[in-house]
């Protein structure tokens, strides 16, 4: 005779499948999406790595969640971050604009915007930010550097270029097919390393007030509330042991 520890009814074995299929089909998915921006956000052996990318890491680790990690250029990942469910994006602007369409996690990094030009355009020199209008930049399209820039009332084709990402503005400055990007200083010597150029090749010649910003953590709106949950108690944790 079997011994009942070794049977399972065919009925029995129906339902704890069932059951357990429930289960994974009430646990959704969570992706996270990014874009270029070294050295916080990276590519490092086919995964997407850098220290603001460690940060939210280490908040889905004590949160107990796991997730997909995805690099895209700004304009795709922001569009899926705002209308895909259970979706984190990161870093991003806190802006007016922008406040009411996500859950605001946490702080991850911090930029200070400015204007950057290549090292031998003697001919640039901007003493006041409001007289830009001559110039020719390259931004990344629907960032925050591009909202600015229509803000000041420039033209997307007569003022300026857009582009997918970040990569695409340093390859028109470099190739000398515009006169300025939007960048931060300390990314500087890092996307001139990526190019094979040396730290001296461009500079940063003006801050942009507007444009001093703090990068978050945030999440569609439409996040499952128990992984909303669990999100906000892991980065409380870290708030009270960074």
């Amino acid at each position: 005779m079997l011994s009942s520890l070794n049977f399972v009814h065919p009925h029995c074995l129906f339902v704890i499948v069932l059951f357990a299929k429930l289960s994974f089909a009430q646990t959704p998915e969570l992706q996270v999406v990014t874009e270029s921006s070294p050295p916080y956000q990276i590519m490092l052996d086919g995964e997407v790595a850098g220290p603001a990318t460690d940060k939210v890491k280490d908040i889905l680790a004590t949160a107990g969640i796991s997730a997909h990690f995805n690099m895209y250029p700004w304009a795709r990942a922001y569009k899926k971050a705002l209308n895909e469910p259970n979706t984190l994006i990161y870093a991003i602007a806190k802006t007016d604009k922008r406040e009411k369409l996500f859950y605001w996690l946490t702080p991850v990094t911090y930029y200070k915007f400015g204007l950057v030009k290549l090292s031998t355009r003697d001919d640039i020199q901007i003493d006041d930010i409001q007289n830009i209008k001559q110039y020719r930049f390259a931004v990344q399209r629907e960032d925050i550097s591009h909202e600015w820039l229509l803000n000041k009332g420039l033209k997307e084709g007569e003022n300026f270029i857009t582009c997918s990402d970040i990569d695409c503005s340093w390859q028109l400055l470099l190739n000398n097919n515009v006169d300025l990007i939007i960048e931060t200083p300390e990314l500087i010597p890092s996307m001139l390393k990526q190019y094979g150029k040396t730290a001296n090749n461009a500079v940063f010649i003006k801050a942009i007030p507007e444009l001093e910003i703090t990068g978050y953590l945030a999440a569609n709106k439409n996040i499952a509330p128990n992984l909303l949950t669990k999100l906000q108690a892991a980065i409380a944790k870290h708030t009270e042991h960074p």
